[in-house]
């Protein structure tokens, strides 16, 4: 007659061994993942590091420097008239900064980065990869249009900053802010309609 003890332990050993590492005793709630999130960011990251190249940081200097020159000028001019007191001045300089900063800086800037979002994919013979992965165009597109965004809102951002030393206005940083929320809702706005535009005229 075989001992108890040793009944006891082949069972324990054979529960032992039918119990897996996968079982639902052993579940663990793992959280829930977002590829969407991380692909997101993936390829911003991807393009804003493709678009530190040297044509392009050349490009954004030119911008930049684009509207501070002509509002220099139209400075020099309003400052030879004397007859221009302080509130036409600031009437002045507000409208043109506004017409050269959140509205063609912004343009030539989203021009250079924005317009050949899909293109580059296209002539790069990447877009296929993106088709084949879940949500991967969208994905692509949304990551481009974040980085379009940027650059636009930094280089009016830029321009508007090194401007209003040089306009010494009475009231100067509130143009600046005033600018600022001005050019944050130009570039959302036209980096969305660049995008649009660089994706239909590509589409396949």
């Amino acid at each position: 007659m075989l001992p108890t003890n040793t009944t006891t332990s082949t069972t324990a050993d054979i529960s032992s061994a039918t119990k897996l590492p996968w079982s639902q005793d052993s579940y663990v709630a793992i959280p829930q993942r977002r590829p969407w999130l991380y692909g997101l960011v993936g390829v911003a990251k991807y393009e804003w590091e493709r678009s530190l190249s040297w044509s392009r940081l050349l490009g954004l200097i030119l911008i930049i420097a684009f509207p501070v020159v002509l509002i220099g000028m139209v400075k020099m001019l309003v400052d030879v008239n004397a007859r221009a007191n302080a509130d036409q001045k600031f009437m002045i300089f507000s409208t043109v900064v506004f017409m050269l900063i959140p509205q063609v800086a912004t343009m030539l800037s989203l021009l250079l980065w924005a317009t050949p979002a899909v293109n580059s994919e296209l002539e790069g013979q990447t877009w296929i990869y993106a088709l084949v992965r879940p949500n991967g165009r969208l994905i692509l597109v949304l990551g481009k249009y974040l980085v379009a965004f940027f650059w636009a809102f930094a280089a009016g951002t830029i321009a508007i900053t090194i401007l209003i030393p040089i306009l010494s206005l009475e009231r100067s940083w509130d143009l600046w802010w005033t600018i600022i929320r001005l050019l944050f809702l130009a570039s959302l706005a036209y980096s969305a309609l660049y995008i649009l535009i660089g994706t239909f005229f590509q589409r396949r």
